[in-house]
């Protein structure tokens, strides 16, 4: 045992792991930290609204990027990574132009048409969401490649931290949804802003030449399988992730989504905390094995392991205590969202372990296989949501909704299993 433990004490790969850990951990306290203070500022409608239009901006996140920023990782060269960088840059600007033409033409008209009209003068604030969101997701790919992981650690901190005290603070003002929007808004570019000013202190960026336009279009094609294949699939997978709201919301009412916000947000916080950290640095060293041709069969096997040993206690204590828990911490009038949780988490349990295999995925370009999946269990899982909101209850609709979600995820994993196997012993 001591043996083990000093292996994994030299372990760039733990140390780098638990650096992202212990930050994303700490970030996600200060979240379940004030949870009891914003669920007796704001009510479930409330935060119904907010989850219609976090739905929103989740589904549109995808065009802001088109996911080239998976490249700035897995780039040979410095130059080709800030050569993407530009790319996406312009995406990010043309996205944010259409978006506010679409609005000023048939905002109310899309409000009117999906039943969303809480939404109301908030939707003029989607663009810029996206375009914080965006440049997120670029500079933490940026210093991802550049093995910065300090910094994406206590940046995670300080996007919980202003988006809860800014939430907070509006909250004794104002109750209305735009309290928690616009905490959520001001904590993204909090994060942008820390993560832009630490890529130039921290990292070779502001001494890397500008690339020219023909330098960007060859990165544009060069890297053509990511908004062909995985832009696509994020589409997909935030379809999946994000229909429940807005179709909840049309058939049960904003209160109702406001509860099944509010148990996804909860249970995603273990995924936040430990899958997501360790898959960023499973990334990078996945990246790093098969670029030297060996199997990564080994680690994937390993570290999917371990999610899983590490997500399955979390999964028991909801399924047998969840509403006893959420009428406690949150309040009486939330303990749906303890009866909704003990069936998401199942379904989250496995997009908990599924991490790893999303990193091989992108790494073997099997983004082909993630799309098909992908693609029938979203629409499978739409065609529930339907079918259950003119025909079941609220809460069967969510259990079936949920076990759709638990068994594409299986399919991922297992998929990218047997996938490697059969590289592996290919004769």
């Amino acid at each position: 045992m001591k043996t083990m433990w000093n292996k994994w004490k030299k372990s760039k790969f733990v140390r780098q792991v638990l650096v992202l850990f212990s930050g994303t951990a700490f970030a996600q306290l200060i979240t379940i930290a004030v949870v009891p203070i914003l669920t007796r500022l704001y009510t479930p409608d409330a935060f119904g609204t907010l989850s219609i239009y976090t739905s929103v901006v989740a589904i549109l996140t995808i065009f802001m990027t088109m996911k080239y920023e998976y490249a700035i990782v897995t780039a040979d060269r410095r130059k080709e990574a800030v050569a993407v960088m530009y790319v996406i840059l312009l995406i990010l600007l043309s996205a944010t132009v259409l978006l506010y033409i679409v609005i000023f033409l048939f905002g109310e008209l899309l409000l009117g048409l999906f039943q969303i009209e809480k939404l109301g003068s908030i939707i003029w604030l989607i663009p810029i969401s996206l375009v914080f969101l965006g440049a997120m997701a670029v500079l933490k790919y940026w210093m991802n490649r550049e093995e910065e992981y300090g910094v994406l650690s206590y940046t995670n901190i300080s996007n919980n931290g202003s988006r809860a005290l800014t939430q907070i603070v509006l909250g004794f003002f104002t109750a209305s949804p735009l309290g928690l929007v616009a905490g959520q808004m001001f904590g993204n570019f909090f994060n942008a802003a820390m993560l832009w000013k630490s890529a130039r202190k921290n990292t070779p960026l502001p001494s890397v030449e500008k690339p020219t336009g023909a330098e960007m279009r060859e990165a544009a094609w060069k890297f053509r399988q990511f908004p062909k294949f995985n832009a696509p699939n994020t589409l997909v997978n935030n379809l999946a992730n994000n229909s429940p709201p807005l179709l909840l919301a049309y058939f049960f009412g904003p209160a109702f989504v406001g509860l099944y916000y509010m148990s996804v947000r909860l249970i995603k916080m273990p995924v936040n905390i430990f899958a997501q950290s360790l898959g960023q640095v499973f990334l990078k060293k996945a990246t790093a094995i098969h670029q030297d041709n060996r199997s990564v069969l080994p680690a994937y096997a390993k570290v999917t392991g371990v999610l899983a040993g590490a997500g399955i206690v979390p999964v028991i204590v909801f399924v047998l205590f969840a509403p006893p828990l959420f009428s406690f911490a949150l309040g009486a009038e939330w303990e749906g969202a303890g009866e909704i949780a003990r069936w998401v988490i199942l379904w989250h349990f496995f997009i908990f372990i599924r991490e790893p295999a999303l990193k091989i995925i992108i790494i073997r370009s099997w983004q082909r296989f993630l799309l098909v999946v992908n693609t029938t269990f979203t629409t499978i899982g739409i065609l529930a949501l339907v079918f259950g909101g003119m025909y079941l209850g609220a809460m069967d609709t969510v259990i079936l909704y949920s076990v759709i979600g638990a068994v594409s995820n299986i399919l991922v994993i297992a998929g990218t299993f047997f996938g490697l196997l059969k590289e592996k012993y290919r004769p």
